[in-house]
């Protein structure tokens, strides 16, 4: 019997049927590009109508974060845990570790203590952050020292004492297929509003919306999920 070791074992989730990766390829190298790229095409549409936050806000206040990451010793490359925040505080938060070009930590049970040991992060964004207030004197311009492949890991999952390693590749090329499962597009709107705990979280409430140009909107929402 064969034994995948586990970068063989990632590699083949990453698969859809027999199609590797690199042939089925999303229009993104990694997720900062879609933060980037998005606030280009999108810039002054909403995000989060309810917060009245922008492509081009959450844009600056992702780059914000990164530059306070950095100020904390964080690198390229290292794990953020995020403990639960409000909304859209832990949005904000995910978005600025992927620019910075780090990968997020968090979990669905709030093993916090176990997530830690198991992942080893170099900083934890704690409960108590307030984030807006510690990123608000930081600059809105961050200039990436290296930027992140699509096989670089983006997500751990924490979850019932077991983690969950997901690469950029794996978060956009799911939200590709949720967009299209869904026929969701930039000239609707939908709605939903999760904690984050879930990787659907991570899916629906951070990369859909910017993925598709479709803001998350109560009130107006073509689609409810």
């Amino acid at each position: 019997m064969k034994t995948y070791k586990l970068k063989d074992r990632i590699y083949n989730a990453q698969c859809i049927g027999n199609v590797e990766p690199i042939e089925y390829m999303v229009p993104y190298p990694n997720i900062r590009a879609l933060i980037e790229g998005q606030n280009i095409k999108y810039g002054q549409k909403m995000v989060y109508v309810e917060k009245s936050l922008s492509s081009d806000k959450l844009y600056r206040l992702a780059q914000q974060t990164a530059n306070w990451l950095r100020s904390n010793g964080v690198a390229h490359k290292d794990r953020v845990m995020l403990e639960k925040l409000g909304f859209p505080e832990s949005e904000i938060a995910a978005l600025g570790i992927w620019t910075l070009g780090c990968s997020l930590i968090f979990t669905g049970d709030e093993d916090f203590k176990g997530a830690y040991h198991a992942t080893d992060p170099a900083f934890t964004i704690t409960k108590g952050t307030k984030l807006l207030n510690e990123i608000s004197s930081f600059s809105e311009k961050f200039e990436p020292c290296v930027k992140s492949l699509l096989k670089d890991e983006a997500v751990v999952f924490w979850n019932k004492k077991k983690g969950y390693k997901y690469s950029h590749y794996n978060i956009l090329v799911n939200t590709n297929g949720i967009q299209h499962a869904v026929d969701l597009y930039e000239n609707q709107s939908f709605y939903v509003k999760l904690k984050p705990n879930s990787m659907p979280w991570i899916i629906l409430q951070i990369i859909l919306p910017l993925y598709s140009g479709s803001p998350i909107d109560e009130k107006n929402a073509d689609k409810t999920f």
